[in-house]
């Protein structure tokens, strides 16, 4: 992989993650349109996943776009409350289309 010049300054603990998301990045490259999104969530001092962000839309020839955004939804996902933004299937049960198209809520079990 060509990133391996680029992390080799860095611990490696942190390379290794970085190499692992260079792979998942190839991996899923001819499934993105033409670009990369940033979600800037203004929580923390971002610089340097901001800069990552960058050099992975160079190195894989991505147009990079930036956002602002909210981490809002994943401490949902995680903590709840699950309201009409998320789907609930209970332990065991398959997961069908029709579960996303409720007309009043998204919300079962």
């Amino acid at each position: 992989m060509g990133m391996n010049h680029q992390v080799r300054h860095l611990p490696n603990s942190k390379r290794t993650k970085i190499l692992a998301c260079a792979t998942v990045i190839e991996e899923m490259l001819p499934l993105m349109p033409d670009g990369l999104t940033y979600i800037d969530t203004d929580k923390t001092d971002q610089n340097g996943y901001k800069i990552y962000a960058r050099d992975m839309a160079n190195h894989f020839h991505l147009q990079l776009e930036e956002i602002q955004g909210s981490n809002t939804l994943v401490k949902k996902m995680i903590f709840g409350p699950w309201d009409d933004k998320f789907v609930v299937v209970p332990p065991g049960q398959k997961i069908r289309y029709t579960n996303f198209k409720k007309p009043t809520g998204c919300v079962n079990g």
